[in-house]
């Protein structure tokens, strides 16, 4: 798929609404370990501190803000760099912020062929 649009130079946004997704939602959607709050700080451009661990993503259980940020990073949901975590990008800035208001998954995948 990727190969193709580069072939055809039809390149657009692609957000995927399956696979990790799906479970960083559940944690954000139920507020786990208050992460909504600073979810909200980083939509509006700052960044967070935490201590990411690269472990916390393969857990079918995360109970704290650090392994929820560490899944986020790894998943490539939030970008880390010394010491704090931050939404890379505007598409993600866009989906989260629409997900922290609407309590609604909605990142879907927009274009690419």
């Amino acid at each position: 798929m990727v190969v193709t649009a580069l072939s055809n130079n039809n390149i657009g946004n692609y957000w995927t609404s399956s696979g990790p997704y799906d479970e960083i939602f559940y944690y954000i959607k139920n507020n786990v370990a208050d992460v909504k709050a600073d979810l909200a700080l980083m939509v509006s451009g700052e960044a967070v501190q935490a201590k990411v661990r690269e472990y916390a993503a393969v857990s079918m259980n995360l109970s704290t803000k650090n392994e929820i940020f560490s899944a986020m990073v790894v998943y490539g949901f939030l970008s880390y760099e010394n010491g704090k975590v931050r939404i890379p990008n505007k598409e993600l800035m866009e989906c989260l912020e629409d997900q922290l208001e609407t309590k609604q998954h909605r990142c879907q995948v927009e274009e690419i062929k």
